[in-house]
């Protein structure tokens, strides 16, 4: 019998199959620290694009267009997409989409497939960076702006792990 056999008599929820992955080498989906430094990037692409339009060495439609393409990058991931990271059986992909819809009801499409939605959840994340650097623009008080992106961080960590937060 093979091991997806006995998985599936065994262990319907896939928490074998997820306990493997987690134990791999590759990034894990259900790792928040892993999770946390992928949005710690994400985070910084964001911010660094911010900085460069401010300084005029790229436009804010050339930003605008690379935000997007990330979220297009990290809703492939989290879809479970990318072999280069470590999926959570039956969660990355529809699992995380249909969270998603029911918890950002107002903010996504919710008839849209699945990777589609996950990427708008991601531009709804851009949304909030851009909101924590005008807020921050306000005061210069660059340790509250860290601690506000860090918060955001934390936050969409859970969303894409389906755990609540206190949002």
């Amino acid at each position: 019998m093979s091991e997806q056999e006995l998985n599936h008599h065994n262990d319907p929820s896939g928490l074998a199959a997820s306990a493997k992955e987690a134990s791999g080498q590759r990034p894990y989906l259900g790792d928040l620290d892993d999770i946390e430094k992928l949005l710690r990037a994400f985070t910084d692409g964001v911010t660094s694009r911010f900085a460069q339009v401010g300084r005029g060495q790229l436009t804010p439609d050339a930003a605008a267009t690379a935000d997007r393409e990330e979220c297009l990058r990290m809703a492939g991931v989290f879809a479970g997409l990318d072999d280069d990271y470590a999926a959570i059986e039956h969660w990355n992909g529809e699992g995380l989409a249909n969270y998603i819809r029911a918890r950002m009801v107002e903010a996504v499409q919710p008839g849209e497939d699945d990777e589609s939605v996950i990427a708008q959840a991601f531009g709804v994340f851009v949304h909030r960076i851009y909101g924590a650097i005008a807020e921050a623009g306000s005061s210069p008080d660059a340790e509250a702006l860290s601690v506000t992106l860090l918060e955001n961080i934390r936050s969409f960590t859970w969303l894409l792990v389906g755990l609540e937060s206190n949002e």
